[in-house]
């Protein structure tokens, strides 16, 4: 699956609109359909490592620190 291209706009608040809070959905999606899964501490930290991090980790290199209240 390729990654969501990051928009850049002037105005903070719309870039975080548009290219946090959709990838912080998508993260507590993939976390909440793993979470029916009888994982073990370690298979929970797996798919976090592996799933759930990187749909998030890419973007917020690129782009300035969101605000605290986004990532509620």
């Amino acid at each position: 699956m390729m990654p969501k291209p990051i928009t850049f706009t002037n105005d903070v608040s719309s870039k975080t609109e548009l290219n946090v809070k959709p990838l912080i959905n998508s993260m507590k999606h993939c976390l909440c359909s793993w979470k029916t899964w009888n994982l073990s501490l370690g298979g929970n930290n797996a798919v976090l490592k592996t799933f759930a991090l990187p749909k998030i980790v890419y973007p917020l290199t690129v782009l300035q620190n969101p605000d605290l209240d986004t990532m509620k």
